[in-house]
């Protein structure tokens, strides 16, 4: 058997020797300690490979061991580039995180914590290890193979949280769908709670609340499966009344979990706003769709509608966030092909919104007056600088695939956590990216498995519609995506800790040497990236001994 350390920055194909990772390595004392341990061994005939992993670490330590699974990637790509990309071809590719039993054990030198794994496909297999507390040093033995001590310096200072809005569409139907359980029940909220916790680890702090179904992703005249929070009761004077107990256990969770914004869904349909989102609504004794893709945006009762909804919920969630917190949308992209049906749902709600935030995606520099906030698509930045506009929100989804950083499966990790020092450069304020948990198909016309059909049944690239994946009982399996974006973000929150301790130029001469990072611009090596964040956490603790020394 051959076994090796490899960092946290690798995507360890079966059939390749990945490189050995650097043994030498720091942290903050709130950062856990993250590296790979890959393991080979030739086939035994039919008997099946299996080893005990087992890893020794200082007394306060808490280890947690995850298997990688391979995924059928059938869509890589549509256009890419070839530097941006592990595969160019239908393959298979590491990505689920599956958990496995680790159980601790005392030792002279500290806490010693094994795993049993078994070979899950031929070639290279791999574990993804997780250390809290780590002390000075790790070892480890898989099997009777002892490999070389890792070296950890603690840095003995907090980072915060990174100082940006980082949202994610949260997408509840495809939740009751994989579990297989009636949305809002007990069961459907603990595995809504679950993936909010697997949420908070790769840093994001806002979600989509579906006050009402959100109308995303939603076939013309077809309704998504409802997961409307709010109970909307019609009178017969014409009022409606609006109960809020779901909506209040799930502003619960998000406070429960950290969380610190919230995004309201679209008022309009996405494509040009033609038409109302989707509503059920009480009438007597029966709950009925009212609104939705047969009732065109300017329609004077879904007016009167708004005209008691918005303030209701302006007030209803303001009683429970920061007003600041609260970011409302109209409607996606508005271009040369709809720009008349968005300007006039937007004058629908203008009046109701006044004193909001509201943000809406948009890659067209042309009409970036209609939105008080644009969301820019990464691909358009340079359309928006040429106007004199530096985008203080950014996002990326399944068009920005070239040269870009992204979450597909079949990139190389440096395109999944190059993000974060991209959003320091740039001073962007927001990031929104739609596809959390999005477990449908294309136009939510039917569901996937998504551990076999990750491209939205071929209408997306694999990896662009969710980053977690729903296990058994509930549960939630992350994704090497979801720690490489998230370490991302983590880099982010680390440069803005140094900026306070050193001033940004000094930042930037860290992180930016060459003056050429941009989002679309100044890529490096995955080893390259991780030599930069160890010179900035050594110039963050110089800092820091400076401080103590003036004491």
């Amino acid at each position: 058997m051959e076994a090796l350390i490899v960092d946290e920055l690798t995507k360890i194909l079966p059939t390749q020797r990945p490189r050995p990772a650097e043994l030498s390595r720091t942290r903050f004392s709130n950062e856990p300690f993250q590296f790979q341990i890959a393991w080979h061994e030739p086939p035994h005939g039919i008997d099946r490979i299996e080893t005990t992993i087992t890893i020794s670490a200082g007394d306060l330590a808490t280890v947690r061991c995850e298997e990688t699974m391979l995924v059928p990637v059938s869509t890589p790509f549509f256009m890419g580039d070839d530097d941006g990309y592990l595969v160019s071809r239908p393959d298979l590719m590491p990505d689920v995180l599956r958990p496995v039993e680790t159980k601790k054990t005392n030792s002279a030198d500290g806490s010693e914590w094994s795993c049993f794994v078994q070979q899950r496909h031929q070639g290279w297999n791999s574990v993804w290890v997780s250390v809290t507390d780590p002390g000075t040093h790790i070892t480890v033995k898989v099997g009777e193979t002892v490999l070389p001590t890792i070296e950890v310096t603690t840095i003995p200072a907090t980072v915060p949280e990174p100082d940006i809005v980082n949202t994610r569409w949260f997408h509840c139907d495809s939740l009751a769908h994989t579990a297989h359980v009636p949305v809002w029940s007990d069961e459907h909220w603990q595995v809504i709670e679950n993936q909010m916790i697997a949420a908070r680890r790769m840093h994001i702090n806002c979600l989509l609340i579906p006050l009402w179904t959100p109308p995303l992703d939603t076939a013309p005249g077809k309704r998504r499966m409802s997961t409307q929070l709010l109970d909307i009761t019609r009178t017969e004077t014409g009022e409606y009344v609006f109960d809020t107990v779901r909506a209040v256990r799930w502003l619960g969770l998000l406070k429960k979990h950290g969380f610190s914004a919230i995004e309201i869904p679209h008022i309009f349909t996405q494509w040009g706003a033609k038409a109302c989102a989707q509503f059920y609504i009480r009438q007597g004794q029966e709950v009925q769709p009212a609104f939705g893709w047969d009732t065109p945006a300017t329609a004077p009762e879904y007016r009167a509608f708004l005209e008691q909804l918005i303030p209701f919920v302006r007030s209803f969630l303001s009683e429970h966030m920061d007003p600041d917190s609260l970011y409302f949308h109209i409607s996606d992209e508005p271009a040369e092909n709809n720009v008349d049906t968005y300007v006039a749902a937007r004058a629908q709600v203008l009046d109701l919104l006044e004193g909001c935030r509201v943000i809406d995606a948009l890659s067209d520099v042309a009409y970036h007056e209609l939105v008080d906030t644009a969301v820019v698509a990464t691909d358009a930045i340079d359309k928006f600088r040429a106007g004199g506009i530096e985008p203080e929100w950014v996002y990326y989804c399944v068009c920005q695939e070239t040269k870009l950083a992204n979450q597909y499966i079949a990139q190389r990790p440096i395109r999944h956590r190059y993000l974060g020092f991209q959003l320091y450069k740039s001073g962007a304020r927001g990031f929104l990216q739609w596809g959390y948990n999005f477990y449908n198909t294309q136009l939510s016309t039917g569901y996937v498995d998504p551990f076999w059909e990750n491209d939205a049944g071929g209408g997306f690239i694999s990896g662009d519609a969710f980053i977690v994946y729903p296990a058994p009982n509930g549960e939630v399996w992350e994704s090497l995506r979801h720690r490489m974006v998230g370490a991302g973000f983590q880099d982010l929150a680390v440069c803005q800790f140094a900026e306070t301790l050193m001033g940004r130029a000094a930042v930037l001469g860290i992180i930016d040497p060459d003056q050429t990072l941009d989002y679309a611009s100044g890529w490096v090596s995955e080893q390259e990236l991780i030599r930069r964040r160890e010179r900035l956490n050594s110039a963050i603790d110089a800092k820091l001994q400076e401080k103590v020394k003036e004491l």
